[in-house]
């Protein structure tokens, strides 16, 4: 985890309750490297928050390139415009992104993705974002990610086909655990009559 900072307030986030605030040292990222250099294919750079908003994220792909690893890593997007965050990244199978998307539509991208002063997601960014970051990257790994629950389920098999039309590899589902809103509301486990189709 090398940065629990994050640049947006999403509905399902644990970072609800509790707003962490920080950036791991270059010297604790190396001495992770050097203990994760043996044995490791690949190193996943995530965790509680954005890690393209680590100031060090360039340092950090080259780092995890150098040691012969691939580099994986979640983000929503946003970051990946970045010119440096961009250009650190290899046009290869050793960068794998997972774009976290959990919409097809800017209504619901916008109410499950809010940034941190309460405004809409911009959906279409993200969308544009993910576009530039294919045609840049046309050989690196592209997934998209969708946590599913009540409020945007519906539009689970739109994401899919988006995936598709971006030129994901694969479309990743995982169901929300419901960290700051009511679990009876939006929790797949309650939401039988929309799952079980």
């Amino acid at each position: 985890e090398t940065t629990n900072r994050c640049n947006l307030d999403c509905i399902m986030c644990e970072r609800r309750l509790e707003q962490p605030d920080d950036l791991m040292s270059r010297e604790i990222f190396d001495a992770c490297i050097n203990r994760l250099a043996y044995g490791y294919a690949a190193i996943e750079v995530s965790g509680l928050g954005e890690p393209t908003l680590c100031k060090d994220f360039p340092y950090h792909a080259t780092s995890i390139y150098n040691e012969g690893k691939v580099l994986y890593f979640p983000t929503n997007g946003y970051g990946i415009a970045k010119t440096a965050v961009l250009d650190s990244l290899k046009d290869s199978d050793d960068t794998r992104v997972s774009f976290s998307l959990d919409a097809a539509t800017q209504d619901t991208y916008g109410r499950v993705r809010p940034d941190k002063k309460g405004r809409p997601g911009d959906f279409d960014l993200v969308v544009k974002n993910i576009r530039n970051f294919k045609h840049a990257k046309p050989n690196a790994r592209l997934q998209v990610a969708f946590v599913g629950a009540g409020y945007n389920i519906d539009e689970f098999p739109d994401v899919v086909r988006l995936a598709i039309d971006l030129g994901a590899t694969n479309t990743n589902f995982s169901w929300v655990r419901c960290w700051a809103i009511s679990p009876e509301e939006n929790s797949l486990r309650f939401r039988q009559d929309q799952t079980l189709r």
